[in-house]
């Protein structure tokens, strides 16, 4: 599933079995917004960055796992490990929500250099500490329609998926790449300019489709970074 056609800044998951509401949070902000991209070391000089409001990450994500076995066995599919992390990086966190008889499952796994605690916000994991989020679900034209943050989804056409992403996201300066022969969609972590000059940070994000599995990288990192994860993925 396409996660961020919600646009959000994320993550954060809330499933209620009766409405099938999954939640992920990291959007970027104002559709109409001006756009002017800058370098990672230009963001880290960057002052009076406008951020979304503080949550903590735990409470706002899918229900927790013991490891990507358990996902997997909840999910029933062999999921795709990231061999590669950043230096110092380790995965603190694995949730999945497989909803039964929707043919729809998706799996999120949290990976920072520190430790994530029940206090941790999402300014902290996301933006001072660059904290990672993977996401991987499964992606077919015959999943049933579900209501996902109160808007319908249902499974994309893997032919066009890639292309809408990468027309979505053109003012992020998208583009589309191969991976390990997979073809995928990227841009690098940027600072933006809103309607009314606020400058915010925006995750550099990589998506790829691998058969009807869907894969999804996020971080205020590098590009070339989350390239590396994925490729241990593929």
């Amino acid at each position: 599933m396409l996660s961020n056609k919600r646009l959000t800044v994320l993550i954060a998951i809330a499933i209620t079995i009766l409405t099938v509401t999954i939640i992920i949070t990291v959007s970027v902000y104002n559709r109409d917004q001006h756009f002017s991209t800058v370098t990672n070391e230009d963001a880290e000089s960057t002052t009076n960055l406008s951020l979304p409001p503080p949550y903590s990450i735990k409470s706002a994500v899918l229900p927790a796992m013991k490891d990507i076995g358990e996902a997997s066995t909840l999910v029933n599919y062999r999921l795709p490990y990231p061999k590669y992390l950043p230096e110092g990086y380790s995965i603190q966190y694995v949730g999945a929500v497989n909803v039964k008889g929707k043919d729809i499952w998706e799996v999120v796994i949290l990976a920072w250099d520190k430790e994530i605690t029940d206090d941790v916000t999402n300014r902290e994991f996301f933006y001072d500490g660059k904290g990672m989020v993977i996401s991987i679900s499964n992606n077919t034209k015959d999943s049933e329609t579900v209501i996902v943050d109160g808007v319908e989804e249902k499974g994309q056409d893997i032919d066009t998926a890639l292309d809408e992403l990468l027309t979505f996201y053109s003012k992020y300066n998208a583009h589309k790449l191969t991976i390990n022969n997979y073809q995928c969609v990227a841009y690098d972590s940027q600072i933006v300019e809103d309607a009314i000059g606020r400058m915010v940070p925006v995750l550099a994000e990589v998506d790829c489709l691998r058969d009807d599995l869907w894969i999804q990288v996020r971080a205020y990192l590098p590009e070339s970074e989350l390239i590396k994860v994925v490729e241990s993925m593929l």
